[in-house]
Formats: C-alpha cells, sequence, structure tokens
C-alpha cells in the first residue's frame, strides 16, 4: 500500500505541475496572454520577458514573446528597454529612446553600431557631438564633419580613445591649413600620444604649405613621443644599464615620459641628476601611491612641494602627511 501511496502521490505531483503550467501558459506565457499583460502592467511583462532566474522557462517565454514587444505603444515598449539592453532593439528605437526618455552619454554607451550611425543620421548637430565625446568610434568621414563644424574638443577627446587612423590624420591636417587653429594642438596631442609615420612626417616637413611654428612644435612633439616610447620600452629591470645611459645622454627628459616611468626607472632617473616637473609631482602624488610618496619626498628639493596645491593635496591625504613628517624626521636625524 505504501508503494501504491508513493505511486499515486507522484502521479498527482506530476497532475498538478501539467495543470499549474497550462494555467501559466493561457494566463501568462502565449502571446495574446503576454500582450494584454503588457499592455496593463508592462513593468511586470518586462521582468518576466527578462527574468535571469527563471531558466529554462524563461529561455521559452523569450523565445515565445520577444516579437510581441514591437507591437506595443511606446508607453509600454520604454518599460522593455529600460529592464533590457537597449541594443536589442533597432537602431530606430534606439534612437527614440535617447531622445524621448533618457538624452545622456550613458544612454549612447548602451547602443549597438546601428543605434549609433542612426542617430549619427537622424540627430542633431549637438548629438553628433555627443557622440564623439562618449566617446563611440566614428568613420573618417564622420570625424572629417567633426573639424568642419567646430567639435574640435570633441575631435580631441576622440583621439585621446581611439588610435588615429590614416584618414583622421589627413582630416586635422587639411583642417590646419584651412586655418583651424584648434586642429594644430589636436594633431600634435594625437603625435605625441600616437607617434606619426616617417612618410607624413617628412611630408609635412617638406610641404610649403604649413607654418615654421608648426614645424617646430611636430619636431617637440615627434621627440617627445619618442622619450615616451623608450621610458616605456625599458620598463623591465633587465634594461636598467640602457635607462641610465638614455638618463644621461638627455639633459632635458619630457613629461610624458616622466609621468610612465616605473618607481625604479624613477631612482635611476634621481642618481642622474634629474628632477620631476612640478606638474608630474602633482600628478604622482594625487594618485596617492605611498611608495611613489615616499622616493618624491625623499628625492625632490623641497621634498616636492614646489606650490600651494601640492601642499594642499599632502594636506588632503593623511597617508601623505604621514610619510612626508617621517621623511623630514630621518633627514633631520642624518
Amino acid at each position: 500500500m505504501r508503494k501504491v501511496w508513493n505511486v499515486i502521490k507522484k502521479i498527482a505531483l506530476v497532475i498538478v505541475v501539467v495543470l499549474l503550467g497550462t494555467l501559466a501558459f493561457v494566463l501568462f506565457i502565449n502571446p495574446i496572454s503576454f500582450f494584454i499583460w503588457s499592455l496593463i502592467v508592462p513593468g511586470f511583462a518586462s521582468r518576466l520577458l527578462h527574468d535571469s532566474e527563471m531558466g529554462f522557462v524563461g529561455e521559452i517565454i523569450d523565445a515565445m514573446d520577444e516579437w510581441v514587444v514591437k507591437l506595443l505603444p511606446w508607453y509600454a515598449k520604454r518599460r522593455f528597454i529600460e529592464a533590457d539592453l537597449l541594443r536589442n532593439f533597432s537602431g530606430k528605437v534606439q534612437f527614440k529612446y535617447f531622445r524621448k526618455e533618457n538624452h545622456t552619454a550613458d544612454c549612447l554607451k548602451q547602443m549597438d553600431e546601428e543605434g549609433v550611425q542612426y542617430t549619427w543620421n537622424h540627430g542633431s548637430y549637438e548629438e553628433r557631438g555627443m557622440i564623439a565625446e562618449v566617446p563611440l568610434k566614428l568613420t573618417d568621414e564622420q570625424f572629417k564633419w567633426l573639424l568642419k563644424n567646430g567639435f574640435n574638443d570633441a575631435a580631441r577627446t576622440y583621439l585621446g580613445t581611439y588610435t588615429p587612423t590614416n584618414g583622421n590624420y589627413k582630416a586635422l591636417l587639411k583642417a590646419i591649413v584651412e586655418g583651424n587653429e584648434k586642429a594644430v594642438d589636436t594633431f600634435l596631442a594625437a603625435v605625441v600620444r600616437y607617434g606619426i609615420s616617417s612618410s607624413r612626417l617628412t611630408s609635412v616637413l617638406d610641404s610649403a604649405e604649413y607654418t615654421d611654428a608648426l614645424k617646430t612644435s611636430l619636431k617637440d612633439a615627434v621627440w617627445r613621443f619618442g622619450q615616451k616610447s623608450l621610458v616605456q620600452r625599458y620598463q623591465d629591470t633587465c634594461y636598467r644599464c640602457e635607462f641610465s645611459d638614455f638618463c644621461q645622454q638627455n639633459k632635458t627628459i619630457c613629461e610624458e615620459a616622466q609621468s610612465r616611468m616605473a618607481l625604479w626607472q624613477y631612482e635611476v632617473y634621481h642618481k642622474t641628476g634629474h628632477k620631476l616637473s612640478p606638474a608630474v609631482v602633482v600628478s604622482i602624488l594625487k594618485g596617492g601611491a605611498p611608495a611613489w610618496a615616499r622616493q618624491i619626498f625623499s628625492f625632490e628639493p623641497n621634498f616636492g612641494i614646489e606650490s600651494e596645491s601640492t601642499q594642499a593635496i599632502v594636506n588632503a591625504n593623511p597617508e601623505l602627511l604621514r610619510i612626508l613628517i617621517a621623511v623630514r624626521q630621518s633627514k633631520q636625524v642624518r
């Protein structure tokens, strides 16, 4: 009788599960019911569609009802956009949500390539600038558009993230010839950060289209890129001798190279008679790294405190202040 009873319980459990599953399908899961729920309580329906904890059942709901969302009016559809990634929708819907509901850079970051391109093609001048300032990947033509329409700050921000293409450099040089003074700063900053091909460098230096002032600045930018790259190349301690020779052979080492030194390189840098620039000292102390702070306080004149802003940074950080006091006391003892 016990075995019979166990069999009956299992059968009853199966029947209950089937009945509940059927009820759930009728009331919630089938597309018609899901559409009705989406109209009445779109927030509940969006959670039902995108609930990752529902496992296999959630996959069934997603497969059966995802297309239903496209038929919903906007007031309901936007709740699904809020509950799920924006990029799951068409470029047109992504742009509409950006324009009507969430006109921010964070919303742009959630878009896929289709959404970004649709926004670029149908958005305003200012919205194109927002895309570049995020920044999101642009084509050469889109980058050229930024320079032509005065979005110089956006163009510079863009090149702070993405390596300039051949088309980007061409657009910058053309803008410089056309009198865009801000394009000069953007071009030089890109050269310092990423370098420039020898052929393009030669073509600029040999061309009569560019001023002597630009050519002089370009040579300086190339010099800075070279020093920065060498410091990065010599990061491993096995290059101690090579880096020491580099420091001894150069009376001046640019800020870009200084700011990329490893701690052991800074020690060699100091031993070969060099000092950090005040701007680099400020940048390093803002990071608050104790080992770097200890070396700066030990190596630099006046403990590296050359300005009120530097002193304020140290005073605002109890750990830096403690290290500074310890270094001062150790030097007094000596």
